[in-house]
């Protein structure tokens, strides 16, 4: 049997499986990722290596946009991000194929 489509937005829809017997075989979301990897590259373009924005006491500033679905499956490997495991998700943004979720060009 075909997955049942549970929810469905513009660029994201989530998709239950269900098996010839009626049991769940499965819950999964599909998300587009071409829009935010598109933004991403047009902020990096703009932001430069190491450019900077506002004053020289900024000590936040955006350096990825991941889209929804792969966030939530980093956050399960990683945790979410905090100063404890920043040095597994500055990893995984660093690495050169992941590198059209980041917003800046450089090592994050």
């Amino acid at each position: 049997m075909a997955g049942k489509i549970i929810s469905q937005s513009t660029d994201k829809k989530t998709v239950l499986d269900v098996n010839e017997f009626g049991a769940i075989e499965g819950v999964y979301s599909i998300q587009r990722a071409d829009p935010i990897l598109s933004k991403n590259k047009a902020q990096r373009n703009a932001n430069g290596k190491g450019a900077r924005t506002g004053s020289t006491q900024e000590h936040w500033r955006k350096v990825a946009d991941i889209p929804e679905v792969l966030y939530y499956d980093l956050v399960a490997k990683f945790g979410k991000p905090t100063r404890d495991n920043w040095a597994d998700w500055s990893k995984w943004l660093n690495d050169y194929d992941n590198r059209f979720f980041r917003t800046t060009e450089g090592k994050v």
